[in-house]
């Protein structure tokens, strides 16, 4: 307390005259100053080790270089790839099966269908779990697909190659589905909803368009008006190299291609 007053004195005799005053502003300025020079002096400190470790990243030294596994193709590396479930990993037809019935009756809900990747797409969803950042979105109205579902890629392996549970993401509407997406910013996305790819197209660097008999014409159409959807019957026809062209040169078509 004798404290405080001695220092209100101090302030108060400072500022009874021009002089004073003069030094007070110098005072504070100064303080300032060290201050700033304290917090540049913390934050250099702790900038060391963070060097260091992205250097042993980088090297490979404590976590080794993700590479392709032989056979795959424009896969966006180590970077953000969201994937709609529908049509692309699941069967939808088995999707809607599920979620009717849940919502039907409240013992199928808390006794779900049987769910399974397509065998089609399961060594691409491995590849990317295992190589990029990947999402994973259902479009579905029940809590029993959305048990399915995890636990259908849990079986498969997916989260053990590396997709993080947080990272399996559910929606009611196409809306969703979209507004999802583009919340991500993915480097790529696959997708079977028309709507969804072309509200997509000006915002995502590459977009996998899933056929299905509903949007074979739209798709088709969009691909003319963006080059960077590419259309495809399943994963494995985007991300897996042809017999024939992996017996050739090795070359591999480039993520626009």
């Amino acid at each position: 307390k004798n404290l405080l007053i001695l220092l209100n004195r101090v302030l108060d005799a400072l500022q009874s005259s021009q002089q004073g005053r003069r030094l007070l502003g110098i005072t504070l300025i100064a303080l300032a100053v060290l201050y700033w020079l304290a917090r540049r002096f913390v934050r250099s400190a702790r900038r060391p080790n963070q060097g260091r470790l992205g250097g042993e990243a980088a090297s490979g030294a404590q976590h080794p270089a993700v590479a392709l596994s032989p056979g795959f193709q424009r896969v966006p590396m180590q970077q953000k790839v969201s994937v709609l479930s529908n049509d692309s990993i699941f069967d939808s037809l088995e999707l809607s099966a599920i979620d009717t019935a849940a919502n039907a009756s409240a013992a199928a809900s808390s006794h779900p269908s049987p769910l399974r990747v397509l065998p089609s797409a399961l060594a691409s969803v491995l590849e990317i779990a295992r190589t990029c950042d990947l999402y994973v979105i259902t479009q579905c109205s029940s809590d029993a697909v959305e048990d399915a579902v995890r636990r259908a890629l849990s079986d498969a392996g997916v989260l053990h190659a590396g997709l993080h549970p947080h990272k399996i993401l559910f929606c009611e509407t196409e809306l969703g589905r979209g507004a999802m997406a583009r919340q991500l910013e993915p480097a790529l996305h696959i997708d079977s909803c028309l709507a969804s790819l072309t509200a997509l197209a000006p915002f995502v660097p590459a977009l996998a368009a899933i056929r299905t008999p509903a949007n074979v014409q739209g798709v088709e159409q969009l691909r003319t008006m963006a080059p960077h959807v590419t259309a495809v019957d399943t994963l494995a026809q985007y991300f897996v190299v042809p017999p024939a062209l992996s017996a050739s040169s090795g070359s591999r078509p480039s993520l626009g291609s």
